[in-house]
């Protein structure tokens, strides 16, 4: 009976630590951790220390153990922080002496937002920012790529998708639409506003069907088959209304924050990630801005282009989008360089 206990231990044990390594690339979100205003907030408490010589003495070491205390805190929510989809701080610091060594100063540097005295102590608030120019945690784990990548180009077989807009404007955007296999132009209204999303069923939806190929498809405006593709990407490109930004909604799937996350389109390829950006841009502005709140996305501007991710990949830290959703990403940046700024919103 006892040999039985022993290896029924052994197994649950061995069953727990495989657990832990396939879920070694996910952290839930620690409430000390503010992705949506992208810092992390911890309370450090000092208690005064008896037989002291004075009260002035009580105070200064009661506050000294608080911002010991802080100092722990923030170690414990940093090593939870993912700072790509499968890499956690925890996992760098393990990997590398350098960036636990960076990681030490940062936490050390951290800012002092609030502190007072409490009954038979002291509380300070510590604050340490993602990203800023002011010691942040990303220049500590983010690593400066030996060059920034060019941005992919739009995949040639398949059709940007059409943008879908509520009414018409003075300067028309020129869309594609489907039409029993076939594509015509139309004149269309140009991107929304963000009141005109939170009307439209509280996101933009996009009309067309994304699994379309170009060579499915028979046009009579635009000579078929031949170049199509290339033709249009052409044209779209010489338009000259220009989005703001990039709103990504991931309501419903299950988004995992990231400092450092990629956007994909269906065939695997990334689109957008830090590898295509100026680091030092990256560093200081971050590469997205998470919300729950739709109404919460002045970083991409006031017309930006909403984009419905079809599913996360990477322990849900990466959203995927349509190729076709992805070309019109692709097309619209050319033009405004609204990823090249990082005007981007993931919305969770």
């Amino acid at each position: 009976m006892k040999c039985m206990s022993k290896l029924f231990l052994a197994l649950v044990s061995v069953l727990a630590m495989l657990f832990l390594l396939i879920n070694v690339g996910f952290a839930a979100d620690s409430d000390n951790v503010n992705w949506e205003k992208s810092v992390i907030t911890v309370k450090g408490i000092g208690i005064s220390p008896q037989n002291v010589k004075s009260p002035a003495q009580a105070r200064v070491l009661a506050r000294r153990a608080a911002i010991v205390d802080g100092y722990r805190l923030l170690a414990e929510s940093i090593k939870g922080v993912n700072v790509d989809a499968e890499t956690t701080v925890e996992n760098l610091i393990v990997r590398s002496d350098t960036v636990r060594t960076k990681v030490n100063a940062c936490i050390q540097g951290a800012m002092v937002k609030s502190e007072k005295e409490i009954p038979e102590g002291y509380e300070v608030i510590l604050q340490i920012n993602m990203f800023g120019d002011n010691n942040p945690l990303a220049a500590t784990v983010i690593s400066r790529p030996s060059y920034q990548e060019p941005f992919p180009e739009p995949d040639e077989s398949v059709v940007p998708t059409a943008v879908e807009a509520l009414a018409e404007v003075d300067a028309p955007y020129p869309v594609i639409e489907q039409n029993n296999s076939s594509l015509t132009t139309a004149k269309t209204a140009t991107a929304l506003s963000v009141p005109d999303i939170n009307s439209y069923s509280h996101m933009l939806q996009f009309a067309m069907d994304t699994t379309d190929k170009i060579s499915d498809l028979s046009v009579e405006t635009i000579p078929a088959k031949t170049g199509l593709a290339s033709k249009l990407l052409e044209r779209e490109k010489n338009n000259g209304n220009l989005f703001t930004g990039l709103i990504v909604d991931c309501r419903g799937l299950g988004l995992t924050c990231a400092m450092s996350p990629v956007i994909k389109n269906k065939k695997g390829i990334p689109i957008y990630g830090h590898k295509n950006l100026d680091y030092d841009l990256v560093i200081s502005k971050g590469m997205v801005s998470y919300t729950s709140n739709i109404e919460n996305v002045d970083r991409a501007g006031s017309r930006p282009l909403v984009v419905k991710a079809i599913e996360l990949q990477n322990f849900n830290g990466n959203p995927v989008i349509s190729v076709a959703d992805a070309n019109r990403v692709l097309i619209e940046n050319q033009k405004a360089g609204f990823l090249d700024k990082m005007n981007v919103v993931f919305v969770r």
